[in-house]
């Protein structure tokens, strides 16, 4: 066995005082080392630390974490954004330090070539998109779409990815864009949706934008007749949970595992969230977030929900976070017991190709090829009768 005292990673995350999904995020990734810390099983000599640096969401800025950290990390955690992941991505490829995002999911980072130590623990929305224009051709047998999506480079380059698979399968798609939380230009989309001959819509609006979209296409008959999908990265809680007023709706989404799953990470995180977390509550903790104090190694491991209040229970986007760390550690743990050095970047790459674990979100390993999580995804048909129909997993 190879005697390594400490190891340490990097956390490139966004300090942020309005989004406290991020708070969450960085919580669940301080939980994860707190966890194998205490775990005899895992790294039993070895204690696993951490950096953060704050991205402020920018690439340039990330690039600047992987600068200053450089030399006291093996692997990084993050960025979350897709847009702030390419300068830092090419930057620890050529350090040769690996460095895995938990939330970036831009059809744009498919290609690896320019960033070879970049991985992602996360499905890329290139996968969903061949999912959906393939369920839309051959189970619905609709040849033209319409894509709802923000106006934005973001949105551009959604559609743009969804609309190469649907041209590959003879799918006409069409883009209407709106503006992110701008009534008057949501509005307007939906005129624009009412002025053609298609009733069939992919929503692509940011999640947070969710609730007016529906609100809007409510009270001006975009509804009845009309055939709306919500893609998994674009889903809002409500959409997920709540929400049964709604006729024609369908969702895509990630198959997280359940039934038969068996894992002892996402047992350890259930049974200890409650006494390892701090709800948060903005009436007492304060808002805007005073994001210097939520985001300092002594604060608590905040449980925020993306919300004013926590709600008990882990965070979509933190559990990501949560399964990258104990991804990382086990990768780390199965070369020190065969007596490797994970200091080495290019042997601890070829170690987290080959890695798997049963995660809080499932089953985590790493496609060698695209060097992304590879996941199955579902269409759920949610009527306002509240009853929940799965129409096709693949």
């Amino acid at each position: 066995m190879f005697i390594l005292p400490n190891i340490t990673i990097g956390i490139l995350i966004t300090f942020s005082n309005e989004y406290s999904w991020l708070i969450e995020t960085y919580s669940q990734a301080r939980l994860a080392i707190h966890h194998i810390n205490n775990d005899p099983n895992i790294l039993p000599n070895t204690t696993m630390a951490y950096q953060v640096y704050n991205t402020d969401g920018d690439g340039t800025v990330s690039l600047e974490g992987v600068l200053r950290l450089k030399d006291e990390v093996v692997a990084f955690v993050g960025p979350a954004y897709s847009a702030a992941c390419d300068p830092p991505a090419r930057l620890a490829s050529i350090l040769e330090l690996p460095i895995l995002s938990p939330g970036s999911t831009s059809a744009e980072l498919v290609d690896k070539s320019s960033y070879p130590y970049f991985m992602r623990t996360i499905s890329s929305s290139d996968q969903e998109f061949q999912m959906v224009a393939d369920a839309i051709k051959t189970i619905f047998n609709w040849d033209q779409v319409l894509v709802l999506t923000s106006a934005d480079d973001w949105g551009l380059t959604n559609f743009q990815a969804f609309n190469e698979q649907c041209e590959q399968i003879g799918i006409s798609a069409s883009a209407v864009y709106y503006t992110s939380e701008t009534s008057w230009s949501i509005d307007t989309a939906m005129y624009s949706i009412l002025s053609t001959q298609n009733r069939i819509i992919i929503n692509m609006a940011y999640d947070y934008d969710q609730t007016q979209i529906f609100d809007t296409a409510k009270e001006l008959g975009v509804l009845d007749d009309y055939v709306w999908i919500v893609l998994a990265d674009f889903v809002s809680d409500d959409l997920r949970g709540t929400r049964n007023d709604l006729s024609g709706l369908f969702i895509s989404d990630r198959v997280s595992q359940d039934v038969g799953y068996n894992s002892s990470i996402r047992d350890y995180l259930n049974e200890h969230w409650a006494q390892d977390t701090t709800i948060y509550n903005c009436t007492r903790d304060g808002w805007p977030f005073n994001a210097t104090q939520l985001f300092s190694p002594s604060a608590p491991f905040w449980d925020t929900d993306d919300a004013c209040v926590g709600d008990g229970k882990p965070d979509f986007w933190g559990s990501y976070a949560y399964d990258t760390v104990w991804f990382i550690a086990k990768a780390i743990d199965t070369m020190v017991r065969r007596g490797d050095d994970p200091r080495n970047g290019f042997s601890l790459r070829e170690e987290l190709l080959v890695t798997s674990i049963d995660g809080y979100t499932g089953t985590l390993k790493i496609d060698p090829e695209s060097q992304d999580r590879l996941n199955e995804y579902y269409i759920l048909n949610k009527n306002s009768s509240g009853q929940n129909n799965i129409v096709i997993v693949t």
